[in-house]
């Protein structure tokens, strides 16, 4: 994950954090027209048709699993 930056949010702080990917070596024949990233054990999530998320709602000094998916015509 790219370095973050803090928010304030009606007193509440989080962690901002935002994570890039490269292009898959196959896309299964079919274009890729979205990705979506999970962030595991959290409801942080972005969906996005570029190679690039900003995640918030996260907290400091935690370890994080992302999960990456590509979604083309065919799924």
């Amino acid at each position: 994950m790219g370095s973050g930056y803090t928010v304030n949010h009606g007193g509440v702080v989080s962690f901002v954090g935002s994570v890039t990917w490269r292009i898959p070596t196959s896309d299964g024949g079919s274009h890729i027209d979205r990705y979506q990233v999970k962030v595991t054990g959290t409801s942080v999530k972005c969906a996005t048709p570029i190679r690039f998320c900003r995640l918030s709602g996260l907290s400091r000094n935690m370890t994080y699993t992302l999960v990456l998916k590509a979604h083309n015509a065919a799924g």
